[in-house]
């Protein structure tokens, strides 16, 4: 077990941090993450909800409902704006 665990750390360390998750990070899809994962609100299973929805959304319209240049671009969409409704972007809506 101890070797298991110094295997780890070396292999850790010769990816280097930047593949690692840091302290005080969000952990997640940024996409996918309800607002309040984050903020740094306690998360419960109305997150799970959320991300469902969004991949309903995707299913449905071929997109997502919010992006944005960067991680923090995305999270802006989120919190700022109201995503298209499906109907109006869907490539499989129903033509009149």
């Amino acid at each position: 077990m101890r070797y298991f665990i110094s295997t780890i750390l070396m292999v850790a360390r010769l990816r280097g941090s930047a593949h690692l998750t840091q302290y005080g990070q969000a952990v997640g899809t940024p996409t996918y993450m309800a607002p309040e994962q984050f903020l740094g609100i306690e998360v419960d299973g109305r997150a799970d909800l959320y991300a469902l929805g969004i991949i309903l959304y995707e299913l449905l319209t071929e997109r997502l409902p919010f992006s944005g240049p960067s991680v923090a671009g995305v999270y802006a969409a989120i919190l700022t704006q109201e995503p298209r409704r499906p109907r109006s972007v869907s490539a499989l809506s129903i033509r009149s």
